[in-house]
């Protein structure tokens, strides 16, 4: 039974993720016309679902009238025997004495008839039960070292990889022999093509994935001897989708530093190029953003993160392709605030346009997951084909852009 329950809990589950997922992508099942294939999709899954309710309800159904016929078969073999021993003469039986072994007889199958009424409920339970424990059985892979090294806050932001291999599970290697050192205050762009290992580089620093082998440091010290919430509070990475929680402007950038004032938050967003936009919203700072900051542009979540990188104010920034998907109107104000974000701090920017390389002190090219050239920008425009290509390309693509608008 405990197995039926199972198949409708995992049934379900896909059900409910195929309404989550048809629901958030919306617009794009209406563009492309396939109303009618997710529909049947779902059709299909509902179907599932239900023939595994069914299945299980039918385990279910069985158990309360089985209690209920072998409460009945023993009534009647009591009065049976019973009235058999007082026809043949037997004087230790009266029909009291029978009258009271059926009573108790009922009494036995009372809780039992009761406990299956139940049962169906707690393998339910129990079903769901062990589908949530699994979660709780993986193993914590990524820990921090029973006597972690104490640093010296604020950190320098001093970063050097030495010999990094890594690879994920099953995989080749993203990154190999990867070795650079980055000094610190400086700015540092990463270029490369898709698939380079731009954004496997940047997770590594706060330890979001161990290496395979190797050394990643921090002002000297390898980050798998530091305690993992050390190094967090000392670098801020910001991803290039940007997530905002169900609430307020105004929590969202307090999230980088929960014990800020208002007034803090508001400076945050001064310097982040944020607060134009937001005093000349209806609610100002209490505006609700909506789910993952659905009521807000690209562009304005974009600079709510920048907001909440300067309240948290940490030693490390880096940021993930920050201006990859915003147009040019709203870039010109993100490289503003990215100006007064990059300030006195270590910064690593994975780059997606060459306007950001142009604000770096040096830049990165990866090749699968190697160095390609490291430099800045003038140097590299001679020194590295790899370069070349890139910036010949997307110089390309801006006048081709240029000419259509025109």
């Amino acid at each position: 039974m405990r197995k039926a329950y199972g198949s409708v809990r995992e049934v379900s589950g896909k059900m409910n993720a195929g309404v989550e997922e048809n629901l958030a992508g919306i617009r794009v099942v209406k563009a492309m016309s396939q109303e009618s294939e997710n529909k049947n999709s779902f059709e299909k899954l509902n179907k599932d679902a239900f023939k595994a309710q069914i299945k299980a309800a039918g385990a279910t159904a069985l158990i309360f009238p089985f209690m209920s016929f072998t409460s009945a078969i023993s009534t009647a073999l009591t009065v049976l025997f019973g009235g058999l021993m007082i026809i043949n003469g037997e004087n230790a039986v009266t029909v009291g004495v029978i009258m009271a072994f059926i009573s108790y007889t009922n009494r036995f199958f009372v809780p039992l008839r009761d406990i299956s009424q139940v049962y169906g409920v707690y393998q339910n339970a129990a079903a769901s039960a062990e589908r949530i424990y699994k979660y709780f059985q993986i193993p914590i892979k990524i820990k921090s070292p029973k006597q972690p090294v104490k640093l010296n806050t604020p950190l320098k932001g001093e970063i050097s990889f030495e010999q990094v291999n890594f690879a994920y599970e099953d995989g080749k290697n993203i990154l190999d022999g990867f070795d650079l050192k980055l000094p610190e205050g400086q700015i540092t762009a990463i270029v490369g093509p898709t698939g380079a290992g731009k954004s496997t580089l940047i997770r590594l620093i706060p330890r979001l994935y161990d290496i395979d082998s190797g050394a990643i440091r921090i002002d000297g010290v390898d980050v798998r001897e530091m305690d993992i919430q050390d190094i967090r509070k000392n670098v801020m990475l910001v991803p290039q989708e940007v997530f905002l929680f169900d609430d307020t402007i105004r929590e969202n950038i307090r999230y980088g530093r929960l014990e800020a004032s208002d007034d803090d938050v508001e400076q945050a967003a001064i310097i982040s190029c944020a607060d134009d936009f937001i005093r000349k919203l209806p609610q100002g700072y209490d505006t609700q953003v909506g789910e993952d900051g659905g009521h807000l542009s690209g562009g304005q979540r974009q600079l709510i993160a920048f907001a909440r990188a300067v309240l948290a104010d940490r030693p490390i920034l880096i940021l993930d392709e920050a201006t990859s998907s915003v147009d040019a109107s709203t870039e010109v104000m993100i490289q503003k605030a990215l100006d007064n974000l990059m300030k006195d701090r270590t910064v690593i920017i994975v780059a997606h346009r060459f306007t950001t390389l142009r604000r770096a002190q040096k830049a990165l090219v990866l090749e699968n997951g190697k160095i390609a050239g490291y430099g800045t920008h003038d140097e590299l425009l001679h020194n590295c084909s790899l370069y070349q290509e890139l910036y010949n390309r997307q110089w390309s693509t801006s006048e081709a852009k240029n000419r259509t608008s025109v």
